[in-house]
């Protein structure tokens, strides 16, 4: 018993500015990583707002045992946002496109 409640307080929490930095560090160490082996790295970031991100996992069939984690992630997504759509080489509005769409963009990018 003790543990659920300890699990369900833990939701809906906002991200601290201590999660949204270690976000940033560990994307910059990978992004270094691969630089340090000469990777190429086109960084792209589909890009929703929460309202959309919302209505897709309402949406998603295919794993909807998920769909708490997805929801609950939401507010760290958006906290880490405005550095992510900064650093990226593209950033395409997922809310506005298809997955095909999105792909294309993402293909014209890299060619």
């Amino acid at each position: 018993m003790r543990r659920r409640r300890r699990a369900a307080r833990g939701r809906n929490r906002t991200p601290t500015r201590r999660c949204r930095r270690v976000l940033e560090r560990y994307w910059n160490e990978l992004r270094l990583g691969l630089a340090a082996v000469d990777l190429d790295l086109v960084h792209v970031v589909l890009d929703a707002d929460a309202d959309a991100l919302r209505d897709r996992i309402a949406a998603d069939t295919d794993d909807p045992g998920a769909k708490p984690w997805r929801l609950d992630h939401i507010d760290t997504y958006l906290s880490a946002r405005g550095w992510m759509t900064s650093d990226a080489d593209l950033v395409i509005d997922a809310s506005t496109v298809t997955p095909s769409e999105a792909a294309d963009q993402i293909l014209d990018a890299i060619t």
